[in-house]
């Protein structure tokens, strides 16, 4: 008998229930929330990405340690900078990501953006990808940003050289026998 009055009473809500269009469906509201919601999810994958590198490169520069670099015992907690030091010592372009270090770090939304944009007039790509790295990753570590700037065509920047980074260090430490 339960299930027979549940029945009649599903079936009185069905055919009393309005039919919505696609217009009246889409609610500001839930609009708002949405698009909260990406820059959210979008922030969150840069942070992900971000921090997912930076433990890659302590990951290589463990390995590194036993093939003539130093150990990463006495970095600790520290930040990306000396790892980035560390295990692309080598390489031809760290000099340049030396002189540009000061770009890295930021105190507000304002001087990450400058850093950023003065960042891209780098011209070699592997020490502009390894300072704009540097850059996101103490940005979205440290900070939320919420600004437009950050959400639209520099974010796809920024991932890049995330991206490139990872390769690129990848491909060092296959280079150095440390994978």
């Amino acid at each position: 008998m339960f299930v027979i009055t549940l029945a009649y009473h599903f079936w009185q809500a069905l055919a009393q229930a309005k039919v919505l269009t696609l217009d009246e469906f889409t609610l500001d509201s839930e609009e708002e929330i949405a698009r909260k919601l990406l820059k959210v999810t979008r922030y969150t994958n840069l942070k992900n990405l971000a921090t997912s590198f930076e433990y890659f490169l302590k990951y290589i520069a463990e390995r590194g340690a036993g093939n003539g670099f130093q150990s990463i015992a006495g970095l600790g907690g520290k930040t990306l900078d000396p790892l980035i030091k560390q295990t692309m010592d080598r390489e031809t372009w760290i000099q340049e990501y030396r002189a540009n270090k000061s770009l890295t770090y930021g105190d507000n939304s304002a001087s990450f953006e400058n850093n950023l944009q003065s960042a891209f007039t780098i011209n070699d790509i592997q020490a502009r990808n390894f300072i704009i790295t540097s850059l996101v990753r103490n940005m979205v570590v440290h900070y939320y940003i919420e600004e437009d700037w950050f959400f639209g065509n520099l974010f796809g920047e920024m991932s890049t050289s995330i991206y490139f980074c990872i390769f690129y260090s990848w491909h060092v430490a296959k280079k150095n026998n440390w994978l």
